[in-house]
């Protein structure tokens, strides 16, 4: 029986502190985080720095609302996920915190779950910044899910021991214009994980727990680029779905 923690909760909350990788920050582990290196993440994760510290990125005046947006309208966008992609009675929710079995010290917390196909789901709701589309361009311009969340996706997919992957991009009805959604299919590659994901995220473990040395305070030239090739031409997106519609509903 696989034990959760509902998102949120006390016990939610304790078991965080105790992981030291989970989906939000394996991106930092590979070098492609656009948020926080991995030295910065140690740091956090071994209380060098507080957690009122380590929060403080998230709490600028850009960032803030563009975060506040994303989850206001997550609801609304697995509702239209479920609605167009599955049938009325399939089954699909929030699942909870999950511990990885392989290791006690990650985890992740997926925002959707649908057990009948084992498809673990992820939903981003991107703020629409004076009206434009910017990041769908680049997403449709390239064909590319970001490697940050390629990361996030399959430590996801690896925790539930998902068959499939669903990456949601929702875009809500703003300036005039209708909601739209993208949704891309595709599978946690084995070997991708077994080779080069696995051992760089235990590494790391075990340098949280000392038993390795830190992560040095700067970043090697190219490493970033190289793992960010690595993600995404790692995956091979198998299915892809796109809708519209005028009403928020």
């Amino acid at each position: 029986m696989m034990i959760y923690y509902r998102e949120g909760g006390l016990l939610w909350k304790a078991k965080r502190k105790v992981i030291k990788v989970s989906g939000s920050t394996l991106a930092s582990v590979l070098h492609v985080s656009p948020w926080t290196s991995t030295r910065r993440l140690f740091e956090e994760k071994t209380g060098i720095i507080s957690e009122k510290q380590a929060r403080r990125r998230f709490e600028s005046p850009g960032l803030k609302p563009i975060l506040a947006h994303g989850v206001y309208y997550e609801d609304e966008a697995l509702t239209k996920y479920k609605r167009h992609i599955h049938k009325p009675d399939t089954l699909v929710y929030k699942p909870g915190l999950r511990m990885s079995a392989d290791n006690y010290f990650i985890g992740a917390t997926p925002d959707a779950w649908c057990p009948e196909s084992r498809t673990v789901v992820e939903i981003k709701c991107p703020h629409n910044i004076q009206g434009t589309r910017s990041w769908e361009s680049r997403l449709y311009r390239d064909g590319n899910i970001p490697a940050y969340y390629i990361s996030q996706c399959l430590l996801e997919a690896h925790v539930m021991g998902a068959q499939k992957i669903h990456f949601v991009c929702y875009l809500a009805a703003e300036w005039g214009e209708p909601w739209r959604m993208t949704v891309m299919e595709f599978q946690l590659p084995q070997e991708l994980w077994d080779h080069w994901i696995q051992p760089k995220m235990n590494y790391f473990v075990q340098q949280c727990l000392g038993k390795k040395l830190p992560p040095p305070k700067r970043q090697a030239n190219g490493l970033k680029k190289k793992w960010e090739k690595i993600l995404t031409q790692g995956i091979e997106i198998t299915n892809e779905w796109y809708f519209e519609g005028p009403l928020c509903n």
